[in-house]
Parts: C-alpha cells; structure tokens; sequence
C-alpha cells in the first residue's frame, strides 16, 4: 500500500526497506530478509499508506499509519507501538497518508478522514486545534503549506468532481 522507505534501522549505514501492505508493516534488510520483529501486524488492517517522519534527523523513524478500527497509531522503527502516543480516534477512517509540519517551535501531524474532517495533533496524539472547517467528502490528495505561523498555514486540496482547488486557512 505503501511507498517503499530507505531507513537506517540501526544507525550504522546499512540500510533497509520498509513498507506496508493491508494487513503488516515489513522491514527487510539488505539480504532479502526479515529484520527481527517483522512483519508486524498492524490492528484491524491498514485503512492508508503509512507515512515516515524522522522529526529531528536523528534516524529516530516514527511510522503512522491509519486503521481499519478508525485510529492512527504511531510505531517506532523496531515494530512497536510508541508508548508516549496516544492513538488518535477519528470518526471515520482515514484513508490519505497523515502529513507532518512544524511551524515554529510546534510539531503538528494532520489527518483527514474520508468524510472530510480534519484532526490536528501533536506528535504525542494529543490534540491541538479543533477544526470545524472540512474538506469534501472522498477528496483525492492534500497538501499542507506550512508558514512561520498557524494562521497563515493552510490545507490546500483538490475537488476533482467541481474542477477546483480548494484551500482552507
């Protein structure tokens, strides 16, 4: 489901591929095999393509992928689940990749779900804008145009039914 991801699991210039199918997150080495603790099961199946961030360059990899049981989980490089992040709830399922952009001191990872409802939260889960503005329902893509502040940024997206782009502040 996925994009292949070059990830240097252990930090020593060996590097490996990750992914995800519908049903497990994989990471296999540069001899075809299985890293010790892959495949892992992600619950219910996956609902999107998961997304990688590497927040401060470190080789730190954060893996956030949506599930079928409408919630976002964050695992860490070796399989398992973050344990500082709770998982976010989200009222319908979440199909688009989860983005992440930091603005000033602030990291913000944003979720839109299928129904157009947009969820901002920290890298933690914890939630830190509610947003009554939505996007139209089955939306294709979006993108997030990050600025030196909150108010500035905004969610652009495409209504490929009406032609438009539209853009959300």
């Amino acid at each position: 489901i996925s994009e292949f991801y070059t990830v240097d699991a252990f930090k020593n210039n060996k590097f490996q591929i990750l992914f995800n199918t519908a049903n497990f997150i994989h990471l296999i080495d540069r001899n075809g095999n299985y890293v010790p603790g892959y495949p892992v099961k992600i619950p219910s199946g996956s609902a999107n393509a998961m997304s990688l961030f590497d927040y401060d360059n470190t080789k730190d990899y954060r893996l956030i992928l949506a599930s079928n049981d409408k919630r976002i989980y964050n695992y860490n490089i070796n399989g398992t689940r973050n344990e500082k992040f709770t998982p976010i709830r989200t009222d319908e399922i979440v199909s688009k990749k989860v983005k992440y952009i930091k603005v000033g001191a602030s990291d913000y990872l944003i979720a839109i779900d299928t129904e157009g409802k947009i969820y901002v939260y920290s890298r933690r889960g914890e939630g830190r804008i509610d947003l009554t503005n939505r996007l139209i329902t089955n939306y294709d893509e979006f993108y997030v145009d990050a600025s030196n502040n909150i108010q500035s940024t905004s969610i652009i997206y495409f209504d490929d039914k009406n032609s438009l782009i539209g853009k959300i502040k």
